[in-house]
């Protein structure tokens, strides 16, 4: 185990769990309806309650939802049904949920158990995933799924001595361009405090660098890969000077080139630009990364961050309770496409159960709902893994806790802002010559897809799916495709590789 605290999500979720038992009143809530709307002030603002999790479909939903190519919505669970060990769901945008596998149900759970990270989908359509224990050595594995629910353990940790290859993978994987997958651990490497890796689709491990807690912070968290083709991420804790306990910043290269970039200037009495960041990064259209802090600021409830690909950091804003408390614990902020930021907190708020917020780059932030509005909490409670936006413009997410008929196990919910429909591409970036899987909605009929002016062969697989190849002197910008709807473009830049 990694030195700092242990395993975040397991010690953060049980704080909750505790603040959670006692504070919801234990009135009786099946009047309440499993599927609702309630309207907020802001122009076209609805927020629903598409379901809520427990029995079969597993207990306090961790990691942020993806997109599948079938249109609908893929996530994880670290606890439940049976056996508490964990689940993999599918969840239509209407709410419809559904389990496609559930782990540990051989003896010494072989394929892992406690997924925590977020899931990853390739261009054949399979999921790729960790789970944070079980596996040959129980210390995590990496897995490969179907949507069928067929599930290959492609790798388990602790494989060499000493766990120099790493162990507990609590963040998801990255794929990046070159079809490799890249993660983090947040214990074992060389010093025992996490490393990061990278792994091919067959399952060899490479230890790109292994943290060391003295000069170089513990417990990495997720990876993002930048237009740049660069990793940044960031380690909860440091053990610096003054610094300790207040986290750093680092980017490394695909080779395994690692930069140490940050530590937060965190004293012994005071964290006003933030301390022990969590959730990962995202990248903002003129090049900058933005992310959260769980703690530290003005009110000590946490604040958002930029930071320059050099390495340079400011304090965006600083969170007081009344907007929430933990920004993006467990996800990473979301760059939407009206050019505003969307995230969670996971306390705090009117109700003290975490909020939806939205800040913009200008500095302004909204709190768009904010949780546990219904007796026992049916709407929700402690939303931790941030929101995702669909391709019809809706924003999808998940909560720790809450849910209708007092189950209290999390609940997926969707948040409209009346933002258009728009496609995506399934890998930010390729090369020309490769395949690429766009994602959207209504697609049958399309007849014209091109990146950045550049006219690409194509065939859609499905109203949900199109396969284009990136075309000869296409250059990096955004992807159109012109459907019976109308024109949609891509939500974000693709880059193109030379």
């Amino acid at each position: 185990m990694a030195q700092g605290g242990g395993l975040p999500a397991v010690r953060n979720l049980q704080i909750r769990q505790q603040n959670c038992i006692g504070a919801i009143p234990a009135r009786i809530a099946a009047f309440v309806a499993l599927l609702f709307f309630m309207a907020l002030p802001l122009p076209a603002q609805t927020f629903t309650v598409l379901a809520s999790f427990g029995d079969e479909f597993g207990n306090n939903p961790g990691g942020p939802l993806v997109q599948g190519l079938d249109g609908n919505f893929y996530g994880v669970t670290p606890y439940g049904p049976e056996f508490g060990v964990g689940t993999i769901f599918r969840a239509t945008p209407t709410g419809t949920l559904t389990t496609i596998y559930q782990f540990c149900l051989q003896t010494g759970c072989p394929d892992g158990y406690q997924p925590y990270g977020g899931l990853v989908q390739t261009l054949d359509g399979s999921f790729y995933g960790t789970t944070v224990l079980g596996g040959a050595y129980n210390s995590g594995t990496v897995y490969k799924i179907t949507p069928s629910g067929h599930l290959t353990t492609i790798y388990s940790f602790c494989a060499l001595p000493a766990c120099a290859d790493g162990n507990e993978p609590v963040s998801g994987l990255v794929q990046a361009a070159d079809g490799n997958f890249y993660g983090t651990t947040i214990g074992g490497g060389t010093y025992a405090s996490g490393v990061v890796f990278k792994l091919t689709p067959q399952g060899a491990l490479t230890v790109l660098h292994s943290f060391d807690y003295l000069t170089e912070g513990d417990e990495p968290t997720s990876l993002m890969q930048s237009s740049s083709g660069t990793f940044y991420g960031s380690t909860i804790f440091s053990n610096t000077g003054l610094n300790h306990g207040s986290g750093t910043l680092f980017s490394v290269s695909p080779e395994g080139t690692y930069t140490f970039l940050y530590t937060w200037p965190c004293g012994e009495q005071t964290c006003i630009d933030g301390t022990n960041p969590s959730g990962g990064l995202a990248e903002s259209p003129n090049g900058n990364l933005y992310g959260a802090t769980e703690e530290g600021g003005p009110d000590n409830y946490g604040v958002l961050f930029e930071l320059t690909p050099s390495g340079n950091v400011r304090p965006v804003y600083g969170f007081s309770s009344a907007e929430g408390e933990g920004p993006d614990d467990e996800g990473p902020l979301l760059f939407a496409t009206d050019g505003n930021i969307y995230g969670t907190t996971v306390e705090g708020g009117a109700h003290g159960f975490g909020t939806v917020f939205q800040f913009t780059l200008q500095g302004q932030l909204t709190t768009l709902y904010n949780f546990c509005a219904l007796p026992n909490c049916a709407d929700g409670a402690f939303g931790a893994a941030g929101v995702i936006q669909g391709t019809n413009g809706v924003f999808y997410g998940t909560t720790i806790r809450g849910g209708a008929n007092n189950a209290d196990d999390g609940v997926l919910y969707s948040l409209s802002m009346g933002l258009g429909p728009f496609i995506e591409t399934q890998q930010p970036a390729a090369r020309t010559g490769a395949r690429v899987a766009i994602l959207g909605n209504n697609l049958n009929g399309t007849t014209s897809v091109s990146f950045n002016g550049a006219a690409a062969a194509f065939n859609v697989a499905s109203s949900t799916e199109i396969v284009a190849t990136v075309p000869a002197g296409a250059t990096t910008g955004f992807v159109s495709a012109t459907t019976p709807g109308g024109v949609l473009t891509s939500n974000r830049e693709f880059t193109v590789l030379h």
